[in-house]
């Protein structure tokens, strides 16, 4: 029997210690699930996009919020974390 999966994407803004974003970035990007990492200036210091592989039948944002709380928030210099889980994802195909 084939087991079904699909991925699940979210996006987290996380705000860290002072002069942290870049050992945060670092540590982010060694993550399996981490496809992008950015810095940028405003209330948060790091916006991460993740790409969360899950089985079919479970629930989405459980899933994703196990990779926050387990491995994200877990990363020495993280102070705060917030998730964006789309219900709906839409992308241009490539030129």
């Amino acid at each position: 029997m084939h087991e079904m999966k699909r991925y699940a994407r979210a996006f987290v803004m996380i705000s860290t210690e002072l002069g942290k974003e870049r050992d945060v970035v670092r540590k982010l990007m060694e993550l399996s699930e981490v496809e992008e990492a950015h810095i940028v200036p405003g209330d948060f210091d790091i916006i991460a996009v993740l790409k969360v592989e899950r089985d079919i039948v479970a629930p989405t944002g459980e899933e994703v919020m196990d990779v926050v709380l387990d491995k994200v928030g877990r990363i020495s210099g993280v102070k705060d974390t917030r998730t964006i889980i789309p219900t709906h994802s839409f992308t241009k195909a490539p030129e």
